[in-house]
């Protein structure tokens, strides 16, 4: 669905024609968006991958992806060779006791430790999305056609909570949970090839959850 077709179902389900068109359901709705977004690390927020910048010797920053959210995985070197090293996050706190084959995150950018002494070696960066609000009537969320939805069902729980209509709003939550659980079973699976690789070699690693880095 795209946006507006979110909005049209939205006042369908809630028999409100107000809906379609109405900023503060737009709102409302963007808010339900993200709300399922941040549900979990979904593979459809997955960005990023080989190659996607290259380092300057002598260059320490890196400019984050502009709708960068979340670290998933960091190397430098030619990863389909498998030559390629995995670099782990650091607290901005602890830059200054960093070892090597560390990064830390700062004003929009990555900062390499040691850094780069050559130019032209790859820097493979593996993140998660940050969603962007629908706003134009063609707009289409991230989430899959098929889960659209989920999207419409945490709508009317917002919807019912604005109007304190609690027992509706806790009927619906009911239905969404139902939703989000077969969501997750469906997509919350580890994926094939380079990914799975990474994942692997992580997992082997035994690397912790520290702040902007996960594990999956």
């Amino acid at each position: 669905m795209n946006f507006l077709e979110l909005q049209q179902q939205l006042a369908r389900e809630m028999d409100d024609d107000s809906i379609t068109g109405n900023s503060d359901m737009k709102v409302l709705l963007n808010r339900a968006y993200e709300d399922v977004c941040n549900e979990a690390d979904w593979p459809f927020l997955e960005g990023g991958g080989a190659n996607q910048a290259q380092t300057v010797a002598d260059q320490k920053s890196y400019s984050l992806p502009s709708d960068y959210k979340k670290m998933v995985w960091l190397s430098v070197g030619d990863e389909d060779s498998d030559e390629d090293t995995f670099y782990q996050y650091v607290r901005f706190s602890d830059r200054k006791r960093l070892t090597s084959n560390r990064y830390y995150l700062w004003g929009g950018s990555y900062y390499l430790n040691p850094t780069p002494t050559e130019t032209g070696t790859e820097l493979n960066l593996y993140y998660l999305k940050d969603v962007t609000a629908l706003s134009d009537d063609a707009d289409t969320t991230l989430v899959p056609d098929e889960y659209d939805e989920i999207v419409v069902t945490r709508g009317a729980i917002l919807y019912k909570q604005r109007d304190e209509e609690y027992v509706a709003a806790r009927e619906y939550m009911g239905v969404y949970n139902n939703l989000l659980s077969k969501m997750k079973q469906n997509l919350l699976t580890k994926t094939i090839g380079q990914m799975d690789r990474i994942l692997q070699m992580r997992e082997g690693m035994a690397v912790g959850n520290q702040n902007n880095t996960m594990i999956l």
